[in-house]
């Protein structure tokens, strides 16, 4: 509990705010299926995304593209499927 009072103190230093209060999240509406198609498009999504920069940095513009390209098409294809089969 000492830890987050610190960490509520330094934020209070940055933002100025009076307080905050830290609750608990309530995750009981979050089916396992959910969950878990999440998950694995975050595994997914997230790689492409980073690798994608990483090689624009490495001006390799090409594959810096196609890579979030593909990034961008596993997003659409994940929208998809949570309208889909969580709507």
């Amino acid at each position: 509990m000492a830890v987050i009072n610190i960490i509520a103190h330094t934020i209070n230093l940055y933002t100025g705010m009076e307080r905050i209060t830290v609750t608990y999240v309530d995750t009981s509406d979050v089916s396992a299926q959910m969950f878990i198609t999440v998950l694995l498009f975050l595994l997914v999504i997230a790689p492409l995304f980073s690798l994608g920069i990483l090689r624009l940095f490495q001006s390799k513009k090409k594959a810096g593209f196609m890579l979030m390209g593909a990034g961008l098409a596993v997003y659409v294809v994940f929208q998809f499927f949570m309208s889909a089969f969580f709507a």
